[in-house]
């Protein structure tokens, strides 16, 4: 929902809210522009679709 958040399209307020404490503390972090977030968010779903491929292996 983050990604989408800054890709720019449109989430229901609400939704945001009731985000885990993880995501909300990133998305109140006010020391990185949205771009960066943006960049870190594809990261992290980069490194999750990766390890859930090896882990498909095992």
């Amino acid at each position: 929902m983050l990604v989408d958040y800054y890709e720019g399209r449109p989430i229901d307020p609400e939704c945001l809210e009731k985000l885990h404490k993880p995501a909300q503390r990133l998305l109140e972090k006010k020391d990185m522009d949205d771009e960066d977030k943006l960049e870190l968010l594809y990261g992290i779903e980069t490194q999750f679709t990766h390890s859930q491929d090896k882990t498909e292996y095992q």
